[in-house]
């Protein structure tokens, strides 16, 4: 958004990526988080987090996850006349049930709504699932 209160989506760029607006923005949306870092960066830091113990959410917690995070394909092809889409976040509860590994990096998650179960790791959870 501009200072005259204009709305627009501007393409990724170099100039866009040194700004303070952008920054913000990608710190404010979870799912962004990689966007913060160049590509190397961003493949080591979620590398990082994907070792290190989850600790936000635990078995037994129900969240409400995006459903954006099926990917833009699906999102596009299973729900094309939803509602303001690209503006309201729609989201399906998930259960956490058990740890997947012994070092709490990984969790077993189900979806009742679409009878689907999953095992996430850290990125997940700090991205659509806490």
């Amino acid at each position: 958004e501009f200072i005259d209160g204009y709305i627009t989506w501007i393409v990724w760029s170099m100039d866009l990526f040194s700004t303070v607006p952008y920054e913000l923005f990608c710190r404010r949306v979870p799912q962004l988080f990689s966007l913060l870092y160049s590509d190397k960066d961003s493949k080591r830091r979620i590398s990082q987090l994907n070792r290190s113990a989850i600790d936000a959410v635990q078995p037994g917690d129900k969240i409400f996850v995006n459903i954006r995070s099926y990917g833009e394909t699906w999102y596009n092809v299973n729900l094309p006349t939803l509602p303001d889409k690209f503006h309201i976040n729609y989201v399906v509860e998930y259960d956490y049930l058990s740890w997947a590994k012994s070092k709490k990096t990984r969790l077993h998650a189900y979806c009742k709504l679409f009878d689907e179960a999953f095992v996430v790791e850290h990125l997940f959870v700090k991205q659509y699932g806490h």
